[in-house]
């Protein structure tokens, strides 16, 4: 049977659909495993993705014991599974789950400080409905009272603006400027009655006196009545990094302007009382498709609407009588979702994504020969899908109904036993009568020594089968430097409770340390890769053929040097500052480098496994040197793609190189799969997350808080001059010169990681792997930690009494049968779930992973 692109591509696509609408009714409407990075499908292997390939297994069996038929080959399987397990990570976690409230925050929680931070590209708003109308670049009406008068100021970029001044010296004195905005029936560039807006406006206040003050109020046009404050402040200028001129952004998140007001509206900005104020930037934006988020969207049936008024009709969905008719299927893909205000946040985030995606995939190319073929790389858990695939050389006409995988019977007995134990262990939640067989025992109820306390405290012996599964596919030295590291930094609170430091703030500094082992284990690994780099480079100039690879020498090379120039494109097209776009993308790609190296050899089962970048911001210089909107980007990306789960993908891409190239696909293939993954994750993806917030509201899903605001909120600080730049001058004329301590930890890691890297690369069999060290202090350890214990127990003691072979044969597919029995029991109990939440209206469900 001959490999058909077209097959790969529709049942990828399908994949993509139902794991999207896995996580999105799991996760997000009966919140059963949502737990913080714990997400159905953001996983080092996504377990939705798992569900949707084994049904299509179970139907190319079915298809080619009754009718002969075969549905799919191994390697178009293997394309369908890597396509949807690329896009998991997008469609939750990875991007989606946290971009919709980072998008959301800081406009709804009216903190115009760090709106003006955020590009406007990134958010779903409205246009400006004022825009320049400050400068007299439109020809918007507006008329003025008192002493408002124009002048021409030089901005500390260098610009000239023309804007509205307003300056009294009498406490009676009062001055006012009015904009006239058209009312219209939906379209906009006018505004819509009923509907959400955000007003907000820079001023910059000098001189006020006690009982002055400046304002913007609103009126009906066509009556001049009186209809709300939008804001009234006496505060003056103050010149932050972010507003060297001293302006002040204030406003109002929420106006909503009544169905009565039919032809326009007056905005009114003014000053009373003594004083000098100078407005710039004012914006009215429609934000509706930020509110209606929260709160859902109000559908009528196109039948009932006869007899309603206007106001009664207005901002309301209309369902057509006929779902089949063009205005139907056009509703029903629109999927309540207000797509006019999405675009621009769609094509900006979009095209991030692929020219990320895009490098790393170039970082793959360029490094799986010295990876794969020199060191030997073992790529665990791509071990998992070709253990159920069988080898592309054992497809024949002949073969089996199933690979060779599915014939083992420790597989079997792995499955059998874990499948049980998952049952009974998830009938209890639902049950309490059924005994309890998690294993799950709190470390310090058998400790008494408080420092040991210290250390252990909130440690739990929680073995989940999920994470036990693909563990035991890991290297015995592996599975030892994981816990060696682990413990190793929570020996730090140990030492720490011994002479006080853990009662200063921050101790033991664990986000300086992630970073700080992320960054420097990149730079050693180029260092260790320097002679291959200069290698590839010199074959990449010649122009040497490219034998097997998907990328020839000079195409990664050339494609690596197009993402980063598209960055720097996307930047400039959007109003990003460049340089500072240009160093995160930077550090995003040397994050992404030592997690596919992680994942190739030191890979732990889950994914919130990777630093804050943002910390990134002070050691490259802070505001002074990459701008607001640079520190802002910094901080958004930090959580919405780093820290959660989206550089789990370039493992995967590296993955499916390999994999590809056994199983004999195509070049053009590999790489169509990877964009078809980017794609299909981000867009239907995308299309299923947004279409479930405008149904049902962000405010009615079990796990509102975290969409209530963004969860960077408290990294804020970053755009304070203080935090951001804090870096004390250490001179020869300070009396007491002294090193942070959060600086001390940084040199800790990041030395202790150059030590064991460069005694890995020193001395044949050395076991220590320094990805011990740049994995110890994450999230993810704390949740595997136990589970990656009895994997190491397990194969420490297969191998001594059994030998390799015996972990090979008998240890490894037993391992493969504990991991598809945790996938088909959340499998099992996600159908009840089903059950329990939409028929039975029952609240007792199964929770979390088993």
């Amino acid at each position: 049977m001959n490999f058909s692109v077209t097959r790969v591509l529709v049942f990828s696509l399908l994949t993509i659909l139902l794991t999207s609408i896995s996580i999105e009714v799991g996760s997000v409407f009966m919140g059963t495993v949502s737990e913080g990075g714990r997400t159905l499908g953001s996983h080092a292997l996504s377990i939705p993705v798992f569900w949707a390939f084994l049904v299509l297994l179970f139907f190319c069996v079915v298809l080619k014991a009754l009718a002969r038929i075969k549905l799919l080959t191994r390697a178009e399987l293997l394309c369908v599974l890597f396509a949807g397990l690329m896009a998991s990570p997008i469609i939750t976690v990875g991007f989606w789950r946290f971009a919709i409230p980072n998008m959301m925050a800081y406009p709804r929680a009216e903190n115009f400080v760090g709106l003006d931070a955020v590009n406007p590209n990134l958010w779903p708003h409205g246009p400006n409905l004022t825009e320049g109308v400050l400068t007299k670049s439109t020809e918007m009406f507006m008329d003025t009272q008192g002493s408002v008068q124009w002048n021409y100021l030089t901005l500390s970029d260098g610009h000239i603006e023309q804007a509205p001044l307003i300056e009294h010296t009498s406490k009676s004195a009062k001055s006012r400027l009015r904009v006239y905005l058209p009312v219209g029936d939906r379209r906009e560039d006018t505004v819509i009655p009923g509907q959400n807006y955000l007003i907000s406006v820079l001023a910059r206040a000098e001189g006020l006196t006690p009982g002055s003050y400046y304002y913007c109020r609103l009126y009906n046009g066509k009556n001049a009545r009186f209809l709300q404050d939008a804001f009234s402040s006496s505060e003056e200028a103050e010149v932050t990094f972010q507003q060297k001129e001293g302006y002040r952004r204030l406003g109002t998140y929420g106006v909503v302007f009544p169905v009565q007001v039919q032809d326009s509206v007056i905005l009114e900005l003014g000053l009373n009382g003594t004083g000098r104020v100078v407005f710039r930037d004012l914006q009215v934006m429609n934000v509706e498709a930020i509110e209606s988020a929260y709160r859902s969207r109000t559908v009528l049936l196109e039948k009932d609407l006869e007899g309603m008024t206007d106001t009664e009709q207005a901002n309301r969905l209309i369902e057509p009588d006929n779902l089949f008719s063009f205005a139907g299927i056009h509703y029903l893909l629109t999927a309540y979702i207000p797509w006019r205000d999405w675009i621009r946040p769609l094509a900006s985030w979009g095209s991030f994504l692929i020219l990320t995606l895009a490098a790393t995939f170039a970082i793959a190319a360029i490094m799986r020969r010295e990876w794969i073929d020199h060191q030997r790389l073992p790529l665990p858990f791509a071990q998992i899908p070709a253990f159920f695939l069988g080898s592309k050389k054992q497809e024949t006409d002949r073969e089996p109904l199933l690979p060779d995988g599915w014939h083992n019977r420790f597989m079997w007995a792995g499955f059998a036993v874990t499948f049980i134990w998952c049952l009974l262990r998830g009938l209890h939640e639902i049950n309490s009568n059924i005994p309890n067989l998690d294993i799950n025992l709190r470390l310090n109820a058998y400790i008494e020594n408080p420092y040991f306390q210290r250390m252990l405290a909130g440690l739990n012996l929680e073995v989940i089968a999920l994470y036990l599964g693909m563990a035991m596919f890991l290297e015995l030295n592996i599975l030892m430097s994981l816990l060696v590291g682990f413990f190793l930094y929570r020996a730090q609170f140990l030492v720490g409770e011994f002479y006080g430091l853990t009662y200063q703030a921050g101790f033991p500094y664990q986000l300086d340390q992630r970073l700080s082992g992320y960054i420097v284990y990149s730079i050693l690994i180029v260092f260790f890769s320097r002679k291959y780099i200069y290698r590839f480079l010199k074959t990449a100039v010649k122009g040497v053929g490219q034998g097997e690879e998907v990328l020839s020498n000079r195409q990664a090379i050339l494609l690596l040097i197009a993402s980063t120039g598209g960055i720097a494109l996307w930047a400039k097209i959007i109003g990003m500052p460049v340089g500072g776009t240009l160093i995160n993308f930077l550090v995003l790609l040397s994050i992404g480098l030592v997690a596919m190296r992680l994942r190739a050899d030191c890979a732990v089962p889950g994914s919130v496994m990777f630093p804050h970048m943002y910390f990134f911001v002070a050691f490259a210089g802070g505001v002074a040197v990459i701008g607001d909107q640079g520190v802002m980007f910094a901080a958004i990306i930090s959580v919405v793609l780093v820290y959660f789960g989206f550089l789990v993908i370039p493992g995967m891409q590296l993955e499916f190189l390999e994999l590809g190239r056994r199983y004999g696909i195509k070049r053009g293939t590999i790489f169509l799969v990877n964009i078809v993954a980017v794609g299909g994750g981000f867009l239907i993806g995308g299309w299923i997350v947004l279409s479930g917030i405008y149904s049902n509201g962000m405010d009615s899903f079990p796990d509102a808080h975290y969409y209530a605001k963004g969860p960077w909120d408290s990294h804020y600080y970053l755009l304070n001059a203080e935090a951001v730049t804090d870096a004390p001058e250490i001179s020869e004329t300070s009396e007491n010169p002294k090193i942070r301590p959060a600086t001390w930890a940084v040199i800790y890691t990041g030395g202790l990681v150059s030590l064991v890297t460069f005694l890995r690369h020193s001395i044949t069999g050395f076991w220590l792997h320094p990805g011990g060290i740049v994995l110890g202090s994450t999230w993810v350890m704390y949740h595997v930690w136990a589970s990656l214990f009895v994997a190491c127990l397990a194969r420490f003691s297969v191998l001594r009494f059994g030998g390799a072979a015996t972990v090979r044969e008998k240890l490894l597919p037993f391992a493969a049968g504990i991991f598809l029995a945790a996938v088909t029991a959340q499998g099992f109990f996600f159908i009840i779930n089903l059950f329990l939440f939409y028929v039975a209206d029952s609240t007792q469900l199964q929770f979390g992973l088993l």
